[in-house]
């Protein structure tokens, strides 16, 4: 090949082209970007939150979700008609995010209380769908 073309380059050859132009790419980086943080919070100038993945926020608008919904597929998001086994296998994945024993986000008494709540939606959302299921007729 004459132009660009090394593997991972992409189309522009700019390299780096999986992360964003502002986002840190060594381990340095992300320390100093996480002592900055620290530096800025104890001052009181920077944001509130430190910087995360996405992750903790999507689980919390997903709680949000769960204790708003009154469907039992809409509280376990999946469609009506979804098989048995990716019912299982998403009450499962809720279950491990959001049980207070295991996950990271409940952390406080409240947090700790809203989780059970959660919980106990997951729960009687499963148990009503394998009994709509196993019922005859």
């Amino acid at each position: 090949r004459t132009s660009g073309g090394g593997r991972g380059r992409g189309r522009g050859g700019a390299g780096r082209s999986w992360a964003a132009a502002g986002s840190p790419t060594s381990s340095d980086e992300i320390l100093d970007e996480a002592a900055r943080h620290l530096r800025e919070r104890r001052a009181g100038t920077g944001s509130a939150a430190p910087p995360t993945s996405g992750r903790p926020s999507h689980a919390r608008e997903e709680a949000d979700r769960i204790l708003r919904a009154t469907d039992p597929h809409d509280i376990l998001g999946v469609p009506s008609g979804a098989a048995i086994s990716h019912v299982r296998s998403r009450y499962r994945r809720l279950v491990k995010r959001h049980d207070a024993a295991r996950g990271i986000l409940y952390k406080t008494a409240p947090e700790r209380e809203r989780s059970s709540l959660i919980m106990a939606k997951i729960n009687d959302a499963f148990e009503a769908i394998k009994a709509a299921r196993s019922a005859p007729g």
